[in-house]
């Protein structure tokens, strides 16, 4: 996706919110909870004024992007039936990893 604005404002302290959180409706509740894996998001920010070199490297890195369409490792969204939420949807107490807050709880940690 572009986005005209600069990376930092789609940050945790950004007026935008992180990028995950933004696209979380879409992300986890459109596409993973139809059965879908959805990959982190690439995303090319400041597109309103994107000098020629940043283009560049932003057309060598949606290539790579594209070849590991089926390869990449999907957003690890937290499964509803794999014991970390219960019956009312709610994540159980202390599966998240120390100082996780907000929609990240619903990421497995990686390894």
């Amino acid at each position: 996706m572009t986005i005209g604005a600069r990376e930092s404002a789609f940050s945790d302290r950004g007026i935008h919110g992180r990028l995950s959180d933004v696209l979380h409706p879409v992300q986890h509740g459109l596409f993973w909870f139809t059965g879908m894996t959805p990959l982190d998001p690439f995303a090319v920010y400041s597109t309103v004024d994107l000098p020629e070199e940043r283009f560049e490297a932003a057309k060598r890195e949606y290539g790579q992007r594209l070849d590991g369409l089926f390869t990449d490792d999907p957003v690890p969204f937290r499964s509803l039936v794999g014991g970390d939420y219960d019956h009312e949807m709610r994540l159980l107490p202390d599966v998240e990893t120390s100082g996780t807050s907000g929609l990240a709880l619903h990421v497995r940690p990686t390894a």
